[in-house]
C-alpha cells in the first residue's frame, strides 16, 4: 500500500508546475505547444522581453531530467485548465472594501470601476475575468504567494489644480454638435467653473471630491484573491481521493481576509465536470 503525501492544495500546485511539470521534454520558439498553458509563454514573455523554449505545458524545462512528470501532476494540470470554464457569479452587493469605512457614493463608483477593470462580457453576455482563473492559479503556483489583498484606507479630498494646487471648481456647460446628416443637437459638458478675471467661482460653479490614494487597483487585487481563494477550494474538492501519491487538503488561507466574520464562498459559479465516472487520461508532452 502506497503511503501518500498530506500537502495542502497550494503545496500540490507548487509542487506540480515547479517539480513536476518542468521534466516534460521543452517545444522549440514558435512551434505549436498543443496544451501549453501554465500561465501562458505570452506572459512570460511580456515580463523577460524575450522568446524562451517552454515545454507543452507551457513552464520553462529543466533540461537536466531523465523522466516525464509523475501521472498525478498531469491530472493536477487537467483540472486547473479546466478552470477555464468557470463563469464569474458576481454578487450585486459585492463590496470589498467595506473594512476601510463608509466611502459613500465615491466608494461605489470606486467598486463600479474595479469590476469593469477585472472583467469583461463575452459573447454569451456572461461576465468573466480578464485574467481567468485558471491564470491566477498557475501564476501564484509558479511564483507563490497569493493576491496582495492588503490596501491603504483612501481618504476623501477635494480635487485640486495641477499646477497652484487650489481647489478646482466646475460646472456644466451647453454646447450644440452638428451630426452627419447635418442635425443640430446639444450635448452637456463639464468645463471650468472658476473666473480667473475675477478670481472667484463663476456662479452655479462646485467642487469635486476623490478617493486618495484611488482604490481600484486594491480592489482589483481582492477580486482577484476572492476568485483564487475559490478557485483553490473547487481544486481541492475535486482533486480529493483522487490523486495515487498525495492526500490533497484545502488550503489554510481565509475566503476574504479584510472580512470580520466571513461567510462562505460566492463569487465563483462551478461549471466543472466532477472527475467521479469519468476517467481522467493524462497526457504527456512529446518528447
Amino acid at each position: 500500500m502506497t503511503v501518500k503525501r498530506v500537502m495542502d492544495i497550494e503545496a500540490v500546485l507548487r509542487w506540480t508546475y515547479r517539480d513536476e511539470l518542468p521534466k516534460a521534454a521543452p517545444v522549440r520558439a514558435g512551434l505549436s505547444r498543443g496544451m501549453s498553458a501554465g500561465w501562458d509563454s505570452v506572459e512570460t514573455f511580456v515580463e523577460l522581453l524575450t522568446v524562451i523554449d517552454d515545454n507543452g505545458f507551457g513552464v520553462v524545462p529543466d533540461l537536466l531530467s531523465t523522466g516525464g512528470p509523475h501521472d498525478d501532476a498531469l491530472i493536477v494540470f487537467e483540472r486547473v485548465r479546466a478552470l477555464d470554464e468557470l463563469v464569474i457569479d458576481l454578487p450585486k452587493d459585492w463590496n470589498p472594501m467595506a473594512d476601510l469605512g463608509d466611502l459613500g457614493d465615491l466608494g461605489r463608483e470606486a467598486v463600479a470601476r474595479a469590476i469593469a477593470s477585472v472583467t469583461v462580457i463575452d459573447a454569451q453576455d456572461r461576465r468573466r475575468l480578464r485574467r481567468t482563473p485558471r491564470r491566477l492559479v498557475e501564476k501564484h503556483a509558479i511564483l507563490g504567494g497569493c493576491p496582495d489583498w492588503e490596501m491603504e484606507a483612501p481618504a476623501v479630498e477635494v480635487v485640486r489644480r495641477g499646477k497652484t494646487g487650489q481647489p478646482a471648481w466646475f460646472m456644466r456647460d451647453v454646447i450644440w454638435e452638428e451630426t452627419v446628416s447635418g442635425e443640430r443637437v446639444q450635448r452637456i459638458v463639464e468645463v471650468d467653473g472658476y473666473s480667473y478675471t475675477r478670481r472667484r467661482p463663476r456662479p452655479g460653479a462646485y467642487q469635486k471630491t476623490r478617493l486618495v490614494p484611488d482604490p481600484v487597483a486594491g480592489l482589483v487585487e481582492r477580486a482577484e484573491y476572492e476568485v483564487w481563494r475559490a478557485a483553490l477550494d473547487l481544486l481541492s474538492e475535486e482533486l480529493s481521493g483522487r490523486l495515487e501519491s498525495v492526500d490533497v487538503r484545502p488550503s489554510p488561507r481565509p475566503l476574504r481576509p479584510w472580512e470580520a466574520g466571513e461567510a462562505g464562498p460566492r463569487i465563483l459559479q462551478s461549471m466543472l465536470k466532477p472527475l467521479q465516472g469519468k476517467e481522467v487520461r493524462p497526457r504527456r508532452a512529446r518528447r
